[in-house]
């Protein structure tokens, strides 16, 4: 069983996110639990109790002005076997990852 973590604030992009990650789990035979995500806090809170294998997080965040980097800097120390795949719109933030 593979722990999906997916994190984006705009609902739309998060729901095709999951959509695409589900549909994947099928094609491979595979089974994922994913849990969705539309803030860092609200992801950040729930490391403690839900480890994740996978993360796939926006970058740039509207709702709290920040990006998800230096939530991926800190997974490297609470999870560091997990993978994080970064998801953007801008090309800008293509460089820092």
């Amino acid at each position: 069983m593979i722990k999906v973590a997916i994190c984006d604030d705009n609902i739309q992009n998060l729901e095709l996110i999951s959509r695409f990650t589900r549909k994947i789990a099928n094609n491979l035979n595979m089974s994922f639990i994913i849990n969705e995500y539309s803030d860092l806090k609200s992801l950040q809170s729930d490391l403690i109790n839900n480890p994740f294998d996978i993360f796939l997080l926006d970058i740039w965040f509207d709702t709290e002005k920040t990006t998800s980097l230096s939530l991926a800097q800190k997974l490297s120390d609470i999870a560091p076997t997990a993978k994080i795949i970064f998801l953007t719109n801008y090309p800008c933030y293509f460089p820092e990852v």
